[in-house]
């Protein structure tokens, strides 16, 4: 039986859904029947992505990330300061910064 051949990078997105090993994810164990505490927004269960590894997926150099956490006013993603020297940001933030920044040429705006 033939299969259509589809290229794999024709169906990455940006940014990976399932975080890797190196990912930063939260696992708590609870007794039975008690949830986790998390946001509203879930974000507690979400994967997360360090300076490094979201520099290397939006391609730009770990500095550009760190200048726009100290510009005035402050650019780039939502981020989480976890202490002096450690930054994370939620895929989800990041996904939604992106969407909020796409430039669709010829629309009236």
């Amino acid at each position: 039986m033939n299969h259509p051949h589809t290229h794999p990078s024709s169906t990455r997105s940006l940014l990976p859904v399932q975080p890797s090993s190196q990912d930063f994810t939260t696992s708590r164990s609870t007794p039975s029947g008690v949830s986790p505490h998390t946001e509203p927004d879930g974000q507690l269960s979400g994967a997360w992505y360090s300076t490094g590894e979201l520099g290397q997926l939006l391609r730009v150099d770990p500095s550009t990330l760190r200048r726009w956490r100290t510009a005035h006013p402050r650019q780039g993603p939502p981020y989480v300061p976890i202490s002096g020297r450690v930054v994370l940001y939620s895929v989800r933030d990041v996904e939604t910064w992106l969407a909020e920044r796409r430039v669709m040429p010829g629309a009236v705006g």
